[in-house]
């Protein structure tokens, strides 16, 4: 009887060795199967909802995209900023009283005509701030300078854009967003930056 109850014993115990080998096992499967499924499940943060990126806004600072407006040139065509959309734009505001806006024009007029040649065309609207269609007609013949002209007096662009003083030179990338103003007169070196950044920028 004795016997028989010691070997009951032992029965019992190798069993529950046996069963606790299983649950060590089931445990390290399970492990093994919450690392695989994290390395191979895409990763979600709680909370997080993904959306379209948000349009940009039309404003007055870098980044944003630049105010539309409608101007007659000096030679009577209207021109329109939306209409200009696809093309990098250099925005000029100037006066012919402004003796550094001369500068700015001409090293400007080089830059454009330098840029065509090389096929990285940009597209330049110069916007005078203060002058009749006729006196531009006649001043700038007389100075070399041959870009068109528009006119403010046909549109608040001045106030719209928050012109103080002239020279002001904005540029305008291929979406129509503002990639940097500069207030007052440019060396050459500088413009060329700006307009190779926007000759260049990616459109995203």
């Amino acid at each position: 009887m004795r016997n028989l109850f010691h070997h009951g014993k032992e029965l019992c115990l190798d069993m529950m060795k046996k069963v606790g080998r299983l649950l060590v096992l089931a445990a390290a499967v399970g492990a093994l199967a919450v690392v695989v499924w994290g390395l191979y499940s895409p990763t979600k943060t709680a909370g997080t909802v993904v959306s379209p990126a948000a349009p940009r806004m039309v404003g007055l600072q870098v980044g944003n995209v630049a105010p539309n407006f409608t101007l007659m040139a000096t030679d009577g065509k209207r021109m329109a900023l939306s209409n200009l959309r696809g093309q990098p734009i250099v925005l000029l505001f100037s006066s012919t009283g402004c003796v550094n806006c001369q500068f700015q024009v001409t090293d400007t007029q080089k830059v454009y005509a330098a840029q065509q040649a090389a096929h990285k065309p940009f597209a330049l609207l110069a916007v005078d701030t203060q002058d009749t269609a006729s006196y531009i007609m006649t001043y700038h013949p007389s100075t070399g300078i041959a870009i068109p002209v528009t006119l403010t007096q046909t549109s608040p662009v001045g106030e719209l854009y928050q012109v103080r003083g002239t020279p002001v030179s904005i540029f305008i990338d291929r979406k129509g967003i503002i990639r940097s103003i500069v207030e007052g007169e440019m060396d050459p070196a500088t413009l060329q930056r700006h307009v190779t950044e926007i000759t260049t920028y990616a459109t995203n």
